[in-house]
């Protein structure tokens, strides 16, 4: 089995609004590389819409290739995901894991609103 690698190793990339440089916070750097639907937290994360994001990692076939019910059900996997992580007593060593957790299913829920027009 292979796959489309969207390659964004090492480099950051502007904003797709063309009002932010590769400089912004806007920008986003991946140290790996993606395949499709993986790399959207990070990018909604790091300051871009849902939409901006999805265009960005549209280009890769694992992506352009899913259903739009797929990747809608990835984007509630990946926020049950975070939500279920979040609410888990705070492991040994690791206080601050279950906040980043509830920010990453908070963005998470921004995708699953954007996806389904839910509010």
């Amino acid at each position: 089995m292979s796959a489309e690698v969207l390659d964004l190793t090492e480099r950051r990339l502007p904003a797709l609004d063309g009002q932010h440089g590769p400089t912004s916070p806007f920008a986003f750097r991946f140290l790996t590389p993606v395949t499709g639907a993986g790399g959207i937290l990070p990018g909604i994360r790091a300051g871009h819409t849902p939409a901006l994001a999805e265009a960005l990692i549209g280009r890769a076939a694992s992506w352009s290739d899913a259903p739009p019910a797929a990747i809608t059900s990835f984007a509630v996997a990946q926020a049950g995901y975070w939500e279920r992580n979040s609410r888990l007593p705070a492991p040994p060593g690791v206080p601050y894991l279950r906040d980043y957790q509830a920010r990453m299913a908070a963005v998470g829920r921004g995708w699953i609103a954007h996806r389904t027009g839910w509010r």
